[in-house]
């Protein structure tokens, strides 16, 4: 069984090759079920081909948003014959992560500044730069607009908070 490895979002193709195992000219209609079928195109519906002639159908894919595992399977039907072929579309999580503070409170002064350290860490397959935002009062900001982390390591940035005279959140 074929299987491939993708990354949430990414698209690519199977192939498989139908072949007229008969004496005589004869018709397929092709469909695709299974768990991914949802995720694939096929290049063609209906083939005909000559007796021991064969031809390429290809399965256009794009990986679905969840990680997992997808089941594709092509079924291939004449007047007097129905068969199938399996294939794998293995979703990674390339793109997982996690942010964590030391604390998730903090009381806090007008007119003082407090560094909150955050942590964001990466635990998809893959290396990613992270884009940093923030919403909330104004007397908050970020030290820095992105950060870089490899796959299974952490990178480190600081939220600032510095409220004014009278300022409230």
């Amino acid at each position: 069984e074929e299987s491939k490895s993708v990354c949430p979002g990414d698209s690519g193709k199977f192939d498989f090759i139908v072949t007229n195992e008969g004496e005589f000219r004869d018709s397929y209609l092709i469909k695709v079920s299974g768990v991914g079928a949802e995720f694939v195109t096929l290049s063609q519906n209906i083939l005909e081909l000559d007796p021991k002639q064969s031809q390429i159908v290809s399965a256009f894919f794009n990986a679905p948003a969840d990680s997992g595992n997808y089941d594709i399977v092509l079924i291939v039907e004449s007047f007097s014959k129905k068969s199938s072929d399996k294939v794998n579309l293995i979703v990674n999580a390339c793109y997982d992560y996690s942010l964590v503070s030391e604390k998730n409170f903090y009381s806090v002064c007008d007119r003082s500044t407090t560094v909150v350290p955050i942590s964001i860490n990466n635990k998809g397959s893959i290396a990613n730069n992270y884009d940093l935002s923030l919403s909330g009062p104004d007397f908050g900001a970020l030290e820095q607009s992105s950060v870089s982390v490899n796959s299974g390591g952490t990178g480190n940035f600081n939220l600032i908070i510095s409220p004014n005279y009278g300022d409230v959140g």
